[in-house]
């Protein structure tokens, strides 16, 4: 077996992507909210329908398992509309008129993470001995690599 050492530049941005943002629907009924519980990525847009007698406004975890109403000054919605979760975290939301009779929601926005895609499993498997990388599966954490501008690696043939 011979090796030859190669320089390799990356062309991240060729094969960079994240995750693509996702639309969810949250619609607000007579007492409550359905789904009452969602679970979003970063970035993702929540459609609210059916706000008009009620509304969906943000709370503290406190006020919302109070089932009170004082808003925390994040998203307000009195009609129709939606929200982009920039940001990961949990998100507690009630209408005001109707929150102690429960009609409460509660969004978790998961961080979402850049990637890489790797199609050669021979270079991955190099990125992971370099430890960019830990697992063989076609992708790479971009944050891992974003600053790499060349690797020497080895390249073995029969």
């Amino acid at each position: 077996m011979k090796a030859l050492y190669t320089l390799l530049v990356l062309l991240i941005p060729f094969f960079g992507f994240s995750q693509t943002p996702t639309s969810h629907i949250v619609e607000a009924f007579v007492s409550d909210f359905s789904p009452s519980y969602l679970t979003v990525n970063q970035g993702d847009t929540v459609y609210f329908y059916g706000l008009g007698q009620s509304n969906a406004v943000e709370v503290s975890q406190q006020v919302y398992e109070d089932f009170g109403t004082q808003s925390n000054g994040g998203f307000a919605l009195y009609a129709d509309g939606f929200v982009v979760f920039d940001e990961p975290g949990t998100f507690y939301y009630v209408s005001t008129p109707f929150a102690g009779q429960g009609m409460v929601g509660q969004i978790l926005a998961l961080e979402s993470q850049n990637l890489t895609y790797v199609p050669d499993d021979n270079f991955e498997l190099a990125l992971i001995d370099l430890g960019y990388d830990d697992v063989l599966d076609n992708y790479v954490v971009t944050d891992s690599i974003n600053s790499v501008i060349s690797l020497l690696t080895k390249i073995l043939s029969a």
